[in-house]
């Protein structure tokens, strides 16, 4: 298995081909259920803010949850349901510590971490990789907020720099100090969008 040695924490995962709906159990309780019982391989933290996009949603927004979750599948099993409470606490527990790391509370930061129950939460692998070099070691969560505790604290560990992107308004870590975009396609489509409004100015005055 070839691993990115930017990111230690691998994290490949399942979600239903055919998305999520919240459901009402007779208890009045709200559950994200997937659709179908048909899935499909994803690798979440290929989004290198993932973690981040998580604590900004409003926790009482479910629809909005509820797109995340058609984006990264469940935590703990594709096709078994979730209830909407958990990821309401685990929402506001992140918020939080991200909120710590923007103010750089870290003796606060790490209390927080450090209580967390992640006692089984993580196996260790080693990735080989090319041209003969020594294999990698890394960590594999069990579950998706495992996995965006990790690449919190993986993110945090480095300081990293975050930003949004100009376009899409994801977060993204930049390559450059001058990186204004998560990627090249968003570049493109801000600078067509960009050409297009100034010819339709140009059209109004002629």
């Amino acid at each position: 298995m070839s691993v990115d040695t930017e990111n230690q924490v691998w994290f490949p995962w399942k979600r239903c081909r055919d998305g999520y709906k919240i459901r009402e159990d007779d208890a009045g309780a709200l559950w994200i259920h997937p659709l179908s019982t048909n899935s499909e391989e994803i690798t979440p933290l290929d989004d290198a803010a993932l973690f981040r996009r998580f604590a900004n949603l409003d926790a009482g927004d479910f629809e909005a949850v509820l797109g995340f979750v058609n984006d990264t599948g469940l935590n703990s099993s594709a096709l078994e349901p979730d209830p909407m409470g958990l990821w309401e606490v685990e929402i506001r527990k992140l918020s939080k510590a991200v909120d710590e790391w923007r103010r750089w509370d870290i003796d606060t930061l790490v209390v927080r971490f450090n209580d967390l129950n992640m006692a089984g939460a993580f196996n260790l692998r080693l990735g080989s990789q090319p041209r003969r070099s020594p294999p990698i070691l890394f960590i594999e969560p069990r579950e998706l907020f495992h996995a965006l505790w990790a690449q919190f604290a993986h993110a945090v560990s480095r300081n990293e720099t975050q930003r949004q992107c100009d376009y899409c308004h994801r977060w993204y870590p930049p390559l450059t100090k001058r990186s204004q975009f998560c990627s090249d396609k968003c570049r493109m489509a801000k600078s067509y969008r960009s050409h297009k409004s100034k010819q339709k100015k140009k059209e109004k005055k002629s």
